[in-house]
């Protein structure tokens, strides 16, 4: 059984949210808080980001720029999976996330990201453009524009564990240091991940 219905939230900004047996649909517009709405999500969500700025506030950092620690679509203690979504809105343009300074990651995910996708951004600036660090299982980053971040563009580095990864149809440019660093010397591994 579906149920739609529709929920204003407010969390510093006001989300419009759809409720269905598979999760939450949460949309975000031009003005909205990224970081307090990607807090909301747990398992089986989708944050559609609608056209347009999503800037950073360079006095706090929130704004444009999405960090949570424990980001899973998977429910500890059950079988259960249904993965989390945060992607730019079907046939609109791609809604851009920028910060002109190097002091914070644009998306920044610790501790155990899991059953993730991330689809269809624009990522200008910051220090790195998308930051995961710990354990990675079932990521998902495809189809995002990349550029103009001067530590990096997608970043693994402290992973103990990469598996079930895949990176693709991105387009990374104008990055100050390595487009793509995936793993950590001497520790874990890649394994069961696609780069293309």
């Amino acid at each position: 059984m579906v149920v739609n219905r529709m929920v204003a939230l407010f969390i510093g900004t006001c989300l419009v949210a759809t409720t269905s047996w598979a999760g939450t649909v949460y949309h975000a517009y031009p003005g909205d808080n990224l970081n307090a709405m990607d807090e909301v999500l747990t398992y089986g969500d989708t944050l559609i980001i609608h056209e347009g700025d999503y800037p950073v506030d360079p006095d706090d950092r929130t704004g444009g720029r999405i960090w949570r620690s424990d980001l899973r679509g998977d429910d500890p203690g059950t079988p259960e999976v249904e993965w989390i979504t945060i992607r730019g809105a079907e046939g609109e343009n791609r809604p851009r996330l920028y910060y002109f300074g190097a002091l914070s990651n644009m998306i920044d995910l610790n501790g155990t990201t899991d059953h993730v996708r991330i689809q269809y951004l624009e990522i200008q600036g910051g220090s790195v453009a998308v930051k995961i660090n710990a354990v990675a299982d079932h990521v998902v980053l495809e189809d995002l524009h990349i550029h103009d971040n001067p530590d990096g563009g997608i970043n693994l580095p402290n992973v103990t564990a990469v598996t079930n990864l895949v990176i693709r149809l991105n387009y990374l440019h104008h990055i100050g240091s390595e487009c793509m660093y995936i793993g950590k010397h001497g520790v874990g591994g890649v394994s069961d991940s696609l780069i293309e």
